[in-house]
């Protein structure tokens, strides 16, 4: 069996930025007060109908998920924060709808604490519209300490949607008798359709951009060498500092493996980074050869939540090989346990660099973990040729 070798680690994280927009439950998720969607005619509501009716025709076919109109769907207990939370990390833009209403919400800020935390910084620059609907309202929004800590930038940009000579109110939507009828054909106000359009046509953009994103990454994943091994290293914001030296102990020891086992040339082995908040966008990960948790502050309860979220995404008769990385920095004691719920524990001790190196009576252990991510990856490659065979 032809393999091939690589001598550089190859380390990857996976942006949410970049999640494929196929994978997003809806396009965009409305963040607004109820009362000030009451109090100037369903304002938000009339909005959402202008994007649901004009949005398609500029997509060229692209299937759109629906908008997460929270009118429609209302929270109305502290003990649906998680699932407001699931909410907001499953779309792909976020309008904010500011009148006076919204600045007295606390679910609205929970929404845009949630959308802070899981698109980051560049999430405000890509994936928010902020809709003024009044001036006082914005001001006092991006003025407050809320606002300022939560958003990164000082020229955060907000698009007015109020009345030059009555900014207190929003612009009307609709011109004429027709604002109020309802069942009939209603003609959109020029003023609001200027502004609007823009925004249109910027979200039409990024859809499609996102869209086009995708289908080069599908063609790059079809193309991409099948026997690479890749194994994924849990990693977060905090745990980042780990991952690089974990992949260069993998593949040290991933030298030895080969080396032993006489396999030439050499497989080439790719350890991958996974933050754990992704495993919940993640089907399944069909595509592992080895998993790598990570075991520094967590609590035995929430490392065992974090196993079980992991071999929930576990598919196939053979199991796939994982074990647990303690990193022994700062002075932190070994673990008393071995193994938790049958993953080993293995300990990395600082290294005269700053980084990890295996403990020397974990040596053997990864290597044994390296050996049966190995023989995973022949079994796959073996199987995949059966069938490859039987196609024919």
């Amino acid at each position: 069996m032809p393999l091939t070798t690589e001598k550089t680690v190859v380390t990857e994280t996976i942006d949410a930025m970049k999640r494929p927009f196929s994978e997003c439950r809806y396009y965009a998720f409305f963040s607004y007060s109820e009362g000030d969607n009451r109090a100037w005619n369903k304002w938000v509501s009339c909005f959402k109908d202008e994007l649901y009716y004009s949005l398609p025709g500029r997509l060229r076919g692209i299937r759109l998920p629906p908008i997460h109109h929270s009118g429609e769907y209302p929270l109305v207990s502290g003990l649906l924060d998680g699932k407001l939370k699931d909410n907001v990390r499953d779309t792909f833009v976020l309008f904010l709808f500011v009148h006076d209403n919204y600045l007295d919400s606390g679910w609205c800020l929970k929404e845009l604490e949630h959308f802070k935390e899981h698109f980051g910084d560049d999430g405000f620059r890509e994936r928010l519209y902020v809709i003024a609907m009044s001036k006082n309202a914005i001001d006092e929004l991006t003025k407050g300490d809320m606002w300022k800590r939560l958003c990164p930038f000082n020229d955060q940009l907000w698009v007015p949607f109020y009345q030059a000579a009555k900014p207190k109110q929003p612009i009307q939507i609709y011109s004429g008798e027709d604002d109020d009828a309802e069942g009939k054909h209603r003609v959109v106000s020029n003023t609001f359709w200027k502004a609007f359009v823009d925004i249109r046509e910027d979200l039409a953009d990024k859809i499609l951009d996102a869209v086009a994103r995708s289908k080069t990454a599908d063609v790059a994943s079809q193309t991409e060498d099948p026997e690479m091994v890749r194994i994924y290293i849990e990693t977060n914001e905090r745990q980042d500092e780990y991952k690089g030296p974990l992949a260069a102990q993998v593949y040290i020891s991933w030298d030895q493996v080969v080396a032993s086992d006489h396999v030439e040339p050499t497989l080439r082995v790719r350890p991958t980074g996974l933050p754990m908040k992704e495993i919940n966008d993640r089907p399944y990960l069909d595509d592992a050869d080895g998993v790598v948790l990570l075991w520094d502050e967590k609590t035995s309860a929430s490392l065992l939540a974090q196993i079980t979220a992991v071999e929930d995404k576990l598919r196939g008769k053979t199991p796939i090989p994982g074990i647990i990385a303690y990193p022994m920095k700062n002075g932190a004691p070994a673990p008393e346990e071995a193994h938790v719920q049958n993953w080993q524990v293995l300990k990395f001790e600082p290294d005269a660099q700053g980084g990890l190196r295996i403990a020397d009576q974990d040596s053997l252990a990864l290597v044994i973990f390296l050996t049966k991510v190995l023989e995973r990856k022949r079994q796959r490659l073996l199987a995949g040729k059966f069938a490859g065979e039987a196609a024919k």
